[in-house]
């Protein structure tokens, strides 16, 4: 049974598609300046994979509420980065969010990501554990 009702996955849903959105938006504008941005294009690439993997596991999370979720086909290297990825991602909004004045679309917006990414984090840990549970 899931630890999400779901209001909070359907929520934790749109605000990891907009994030990946965004992101795949910055991945083609960097990519189309062909100059010296490998590094930042790496970057982003993985947070591309990390938000796709979380768009992913809430979907599965939120379809299969009911009973236990399928394996996916995620490797425990993968989960293990996007895990990382995502936390770093986690860190950056939190560190912005008390720029932004409460009530203003960017805070909303930056809790409302924070809340999708801990849910992502949740998933993605309790599907790496699923596995070293099965390999055992």
């Amino acid at each position: 049974m899931s630890d999400f009702t779901a209001i909070e996955l359907e929520a934790a849903q749109k605000a990891i598609l907009s994030a990946l959105r965004k992101n795949e938006k910055a991945r083609e504008t960097i990519a189309a300046k062909q100059t010296q941005h490998a590094a930042q294009l790496k970057r982003i690439s993985q947070n591309v994979q990390a938000l796709s993997m979380a768009n992913r596991l809430v979907t599965i999370e939120a379809a299969n509420r009911a009973g236990e979720a399928p394996f996916t086909d995620y490797l425990q290297a993968d989960l293990e980065a996007a895990v990382g990825i995502m936390l770093s991602l986690l860190q950056r909004i939190e560190k912005i969010k008390p720029k932004f004045q409460e009530g203003t679309p960017q805070y909303t917006l930056a809790a409302r990501r924070i809340r999708a990414f801990e849910i992502a984090v949740t998933l993605m840990e309790k599907e790496s554990e699923r596995k070293r549970q099965f390999e055992k």
